[in-house]
């Protein structure tokens, strides 16, 4: 809560615990990158073994996508803060891994939500947890925020 939840004048946190932050969240996600080896499959079987300890580790596409968004949210999170100050020192690298972070849960929903169309198009499942909702809505922030500051093009904000 120190680092998501307080503006960054008035956090007591210092650059270290910060980097500890960043280092436990890269390490969570590497470790579920490590422990689900199909994640990033796409639901393509023809580079593993067909035996039943692997099947065990295939989980359905939403969860794939949620696993994605919760990373990139954490980032989010972790430099959300910063960025109502471009005088800290840190504002270089949060705004650029906040905007790759945007874009990669924007993109990741887009590709999840054109991939797997429910019938009768339907909107999919995932866009009604509630996480899923409240992040978009703030990579969409992030995003505009970003192309006002002239840190990305309007163009590539819009996409």
């Amino acid at each position: 809560m120190e680092f998501s939840g307080k503006s960054i004048s008035h956090r007591q946190a210092n650059a270290d615990a910060q980097s500890e932050l960043i280092t436990e969240i890269l390490r969570w996600w590497n470790d579920v990158q490590n422990q689900i080896p199909l994640l990033f499959n796409n639901g393509d079987d023809s580079n593993h073994d067909s035996d039943q300890h692997t099947k065990q580790h295939i989980i359905i596409p939403s969860h794939q996508l949620l696993f994605k968004v919760l990373y990139n949210e954490l980032l989010l999170l972790v430099y959300r803060p910063v960025l109502s100050t471009t005088s800290a020192k840190t504002y270089p690298i949060a705004i650029q891994t906040s905007i790759s972070s945007a874009k990669a849960i924007i993109s990741s929903t887009r590709q999840h939500l054109t991939r797997y169309k429910s019938s009768k198009n339907k909107l999919a499942f995932p866009l009604f947890w509630h996480i899923l909702l409240s992040c978009t809505w703030m990579c969409g922030l992030v995003t505009i925020y970003a192309a006002f500051g002239k840190e990305t093009t309007l163009d590539s904000a819009s996409r």
